[in-house]
């Protein structure tokens, strides 16, 4: 079973991804921030990651470069509401995968993640 991690300080967020993640059958664990996640990372050893860009204490892009230096093709999708608040390029050149904008398309995202884990 494919392990995914989902990090959005939005509590709503992360139980929805997580039911419906579940749903499909991959196992998932969930964080609240990027601080939180990285200890999740690193305890869980997912197979991708489903990060928001904006949170408290360490944004989605901070988390990210931490994760690609330690795995650097790591499969991160961003999530995010915030877009216009962030330079999308200096994002993608960190090596994330894809970036989704907010609200979300459940099957999109799904679409996303088989691409990364099959």
């Amino acid at each position: 079973m494919k392990k995914i991690l989902i990090v959005d300080d939005e509590h709503d967020v992360r139980s929805m991804l997580e039911e419906f993640l579940t749903l499909k059958k991959f196992d998932v664990k969930t964080a609240g921030d990027g601080i939180e996640a990285l200890k999740v990372f690193d305890e869980f050893n997912p197979d991708l990651a489903i990060v928001d860009i904006k949170m408290p204490n360490m944004d989605g892009p901070t988390f990210s470069k931490h994760v690609l230096e330690k795995k650097a093709s790591f499969p991160i999708i961003i999530i995010t509401g915030f877009a216009a608040q962030y330079n999308i390029e200096e994002i993608k050149e960190l090596g994330i995968k894809k970036i989704l904008i907010k609200p979300l398309i459940l099957e999109t995202l799904s679409e996303e993640i088989q691409k990364y884990l099959s």
